[in-house]
């Protein structure tokens, strides 16, 4: 089974999970909303060079979901998210023209506008007041659109996309795990740190590999809870 049709069967399953589990939402334990940053960089691989990521730092972004949650015994549950998340990075340096002249940054930052789409396991030992838990999963990320970094010949003031050739090129659709640590206070609201690697590249060319890295930090509400407390 070659790649492309393994990401859609994989996608079509997370999506039955995922809306199978709100049309029943009435059996859900919890559900709600949670907000948060993103922090994100890309892992560029120049295959040819054995050079990794010259030119990238992380940058920071927004992300929201909505969720449900059903507990399947005392130590583990599920839950399913789908939101907005962004995802990209930052230029380090700034890039230089080969006639050198200067050059201007007008935007340092390469912004992916994402879809994500979470299923993960809840591992919770302990339950207390303050309740601490594990987050195993997986991510499904499809980037819908993007905003380029752009830079500006100061003697012209020719405004140039830095890496439209290379963005024009992103897989759109891509796989990744989900690993996180998190804490929920009485039962209604939490504070999670994840991890989200790509297993899936960006890009998987002849010269260049291109994988996505992001970590997050939300807040959630498990609104439900809040109705009845």
């Amino acid at each position: 089974m070659n790649t492309l049709i393994m990401k859609k069967l994989f996608l079509k399953i997370l999506f039955v999970l995922f809306f199978t589990s709100y049309a029943k939402s009435q059996i859900a334990d919890k559900f709600g909303v949670n907000a948060g940053l993103s922090y994100s960089n890309q892992l560029w691989k120049y295959k040819l060079f054995s050079k990794t990521t010259p030119n990238q730092t992380y940058k920071i972004g927004l992300s929201s979901f909505i969720f449900a949650e059903k507990n399947i015994n005392k130590l583990l549950g599920i839950r399913t998210e789908i939101g907005y998340i962004q995802k990209g990075f930052k230029e380090k340096n700034t890039p230089k023209f080969p006639d050198g002249n200067s050059v201007k940054i007008i935007r340092d930052n390469l912004l992916l506008h994402d879809i994500a789409l979470n299923i993960n396991f809840k591992i919770a030992p302990l339950h207390f007041r303050f309740t601490p838990y594990g987050l195993l999963g997986f991510r499904c990320d499809y980037m819908f659109s993007y905003r380029n970094i752009q830079i500006e010949e100061v003697g012209s003031g020719l405004v140039i996309d830095s890496y439209s050739d290379i963005t024009q090129e992103f897989k759109k659709l891509n796989i990744g795990g989900l690993i996180g640590l998190g804490v929920e206070f009485n039962d209604v609201m939490y504070l999670e740190l994840e991890y989200n690697p790509s297993i899936t590249k960006s890009i998987n060319e002849q010269l260049l590999d291109i994988k996505d890295i992001c970590w997050e930090i939300k807040m959630g509400v498990n609104i439900n809870k809040l109705i009845k407390n």
